[in-house]
């Protein structure tokens, strides 16, 4: 297990800044005949030099320019003031108070309609909140940051943008979400040859091969990153170069040269006083000395990363540590502490949504309960951990790689080969210039041709059974073209269902049968043993369960997909039906652990086809069981005028990854792979469209912070 370091980027020109002539930068700043904005310009620019090598004098040096703009009345110097305290205490660790001062600045930049420094205050916000582990927020800033840079059609700031959103989606798991914005921002960055932000994002790809175990791509990733690094003399970038290259020597079994890369990181870390890269640095080196079996050496260094880790609120590398240090006393035997770490560190996983976390921690606790005979709890983390790993293995990340790959390679050729093209383009273009005259002169000649064929007339009707023949046969071929084409377009379709079957099979249906395969080896291997086979029972029991229930989902799936199911109305009575999907359910062995609630008026009666919206409410009650420990669950609904609204609100449990499950939710186009990684996706594919065959759509929200609720629109429909 390794703590990476991420690079996000905050757009205030941090990166590659070259110092600044302090004494003329003074002297223009004490001259009170200068115009203000050359003396606020000035003073901004002394305390971003100050900013990483005397952080103090920074801060004191923006309140110099917000007083003086506040004096003077003007809003932008104000703002940007505002905007060094906000990176001041980012870079403490402070993030509460970062974001405090970066909205207040956002606030005076967006009363002056300064576009440009909206987007910037958007990105450094959602920087901050990356680093909080809110990846929704993050996700949210990060995108409306984009979408004005992209106005402003600015290559390097979108480069930035593209980089900061692939991180998030790298930190959550989804290496396919990730790899696609990371290689977009590579191309805009090249082709703009700007080394200081091209960096960043080569050590991102790096992290993208480190995780599917390709160090020797990892590596030349980061080597690349580090030399850029270097020539800027980025003190922080050649900190995060360093520790990841000894993570990735790490990840292949060469440890000194592994210790000997993050105490280098570990020393400039120290040296620019960042928290956040001293305590990756600690984890990392007590992870190699674990793995050179010097145990105190080990403890010691994730010890002082944790203590680290809790005092900036960093979640995630909370969450990694404590993983790591469950691990260490499951191998030392002491399973009393590794249960208590491995139990806070799911915790906080599953608080942050953080999918690799959640793996990490179920497959400690399930060796830790395995050892001390707790096998019940053993069986549910062996489940978590096999959901959490197909997820994060899943073919589609590997795939999307390759074809990202594949797609900036073919780009940067088109681009080299477009130019090629123009030039032709341009030679023909004269060519063709040329050739005008003698087309004229070609087409009056037919003219006059044609005027001497009109005593041909007789002719005409000699030939005009003949074409009869020939129209006739023309008919013929049209339709054949036609049914060729039907056919085509018929084949091609049954190509995509398919192969989003073979997906659909592959994720939902293999993973239970791999499950029941491996427990059925070990069944054999531990018959002795009463405990150990009951538990392998109960599993097997549990995983033909599911496959019974998700080949019936996939049957009524295929059924929509072929067009087989059709929309038959009558008169439903919603109370009724949603009372009957509840008395159902009672035979779920979580059922009791829920309490579910009707509210729903009992003469709400709407018009809909019954057996599909059967199926819709019982996909999505039976996620809400099968994928929460337990939870006060409450349906409700309501005649909004042009349609009906039902909410099937869970009050105790919140959603994860909600912005993606949204996207692929309202998106019209197939996201088989993506909504597959999530929990319960499979029944929200049948939800989804079933719901547009009936012409309604869902959607989820957050419910008071603590839950969340789904919510779904159906028309009223003519009696």
């Amino acid at each position: 297990m390794r703590r990476n370091f991420f690079i996000l980027m905050l757009l205030i020109s941090l990166q590659g800044f070259t110092q600044v002539n302090l004494d003329s930068m003074w002297s223009v700043w004490n001259d009170p005949d200068k115009p203000d904005s050359s003396r606020l310009n000035a003073i901004e620019n002394i305390a971003r030099d100050y900013l990483y090598r005397t952080p103090d004098s920074s801060i004191y040096c923006a309140r110099l320019q917000y007083n003086f703009a506040k004096r003077k009345g003007l809003k932008k110097g104000m703002a940007g003031a505002l905007k060094m305290h906000g990176t001041y205490f980012y870079f403490q660790s402070s993030y509460d108070k970062a974001i405090d001062y970066y909205k207040r600045s956002l606030t005076l930049y967006e009363e002056i309609e300064f576009t440009l420094g909206v987007a910037q205050l958007l990105n450094n916000i959602g920087t901050v909140y990356y680093q909080m582990d809110d990846y929704s927020n993050a996700l949210d800033f990060f995108n409306r940051s984009l979408t004005i840079k992209k106005e402003k059609g600015r290559k390097l700031d979108i480069g930035k943008a593209l980089n900061n959103i692939g991180t998030v989606y790298m930190d959550q798991g989804n290496y396919a979400e990730a790899i696609s914005y990371l290689i977009r921002a590579l191309t805009i960055l090249e082709e703009i040859e700007d080394r200081s932000s091209l960096a960043p994002v080569l050590n991102n790809i790096g992290l993208v091969y480190e995780e599917l175990d390709d160090y020797d791509k990892a590596i030349d990733y980061y080597k690349r990153e580090l030399s850029i690094e270097k020539e800027m003399n980025n003190q922080l970038g050649i900190s995060v170069s360093l520790g990841n290259l000894g993570n990735a020597y790490g990840a292949r079994g060469d440890y000194d040269r592994a210790i000997n890369y993050i105490t280098q990181s570990l020393t400039i870390c120290n040296e620019i006083g960042y928290d956040h890269g001293k305590a990756e640095a600690l984890v990392n080196l007590g992870s190699n000395f674990e793995n050179k079996n010097d145990n105190i050496a080990a403890i010691d260094y994730y010890t002082r990363g944790l203590e680290i880790m809790e005092k900036i609120g960093d979640k995630s590398g909370t969450s990694n540590t404590l993983d790591m240090i469950a691990s260490f006393y499951n191998k030392s035997g002491d399973y009393n502490k590794a249960i208590t770490n491995g139990n806070r560190s799911l915790s906080i996983a599953r608080e942050i949504g953080n999918l690799v976390g959640i793996e990490r921690a179920a497959n400690v606790l399930y060796e830790s309960y395995k050892a001390t005979n707790k096998n019940m709890l053993a069986l549910r983390m062996y489940e978590l951990y096999v959901a959490s790993r197909d997820s994060l293995e899943s073919e589609e990340n590997k795939i999307a790689l390759v074809r990202q790959e594949y797609k900036y390679t073919y780009d940067k050729k088109a681009h080299a080969d477009s130019v090629l093209f123009e030039a032709i383009l341009t030679i023909n273009k004269a060519e063709l210039q040329r050739t005008k005259t003698q087309q004229y002169a070609l087409f009056w000649s037919l003219t006059l041709v044609l005027a001497f064929l009109a005593f041909g007339y007789n002719r005409f009707l000699v030939t005009r059974k003949q074409k009869r023949v020939i129209e006739g046969q023309n008919k013929k071929i049209n339709v054949a073209v036609e049914n060729l084409i039907s056919t085509q377009s018929q084949l091609v379709q049954q190509t995509i269902l398919r192969e989003k079957l073979m997906g659909m099979i592959t994720h939902d249906v293999m993973g239970s049968l791999k499950l029941m395969n491996n427990v059925g080896e070990e069944l054999v291997l531990t018959s002795n043993e009463p405990e150990e086979r009951n538990l392998r029972i109960a599993v097997l029991s549990e995983s033909s369960s599911e496959i019974y229930s998700v080949m019936k989902n996939i049957l009524q799936w295929v059924k929509i997909q072929k067009h087989e199911l059709k929309v038959q109305t009558q008169k439903v009575n919603l109370h009724s039906l949603v009372s009957e999907i509840i008395l159902s359910l009672r035979f779920n062995k979580s059922f009791n652990k829920f309490t579910i609630s009707n509210k729903i008026l009992e003469h709400l009666i709407i018009k809909s086809d019954y057996q599909m919206l059967r199926s819709v409410f019982y996909n999505l009650m039976e996620n809400q069981i099968k994928h929460n420990d337990r939870g006060d669950i409450t349906i409700v609904a309501k005649d909004n005028g042009e349609h009906y609204q039902i909410k099937i609100i869970n009050k105790n449990n919140t959603l994860d990854n909600m912005i993606i499950v949204n996207q692929n939710l309202s998106s019209k186009l197939d996201s088989i792979p993506t909504m597959l990684s999530l929990k319960g996706g499979l029944g929200m594919i049948i939800v989804k469209d079933l719901l547009l065959k009936m012409g309604g759509n869902i959607q989820v929200e957050v419910y008071k912070a603590s839950g969340h609720a789904i919510v779904l629109e159906l028309p009223k429909l003519n009696n």
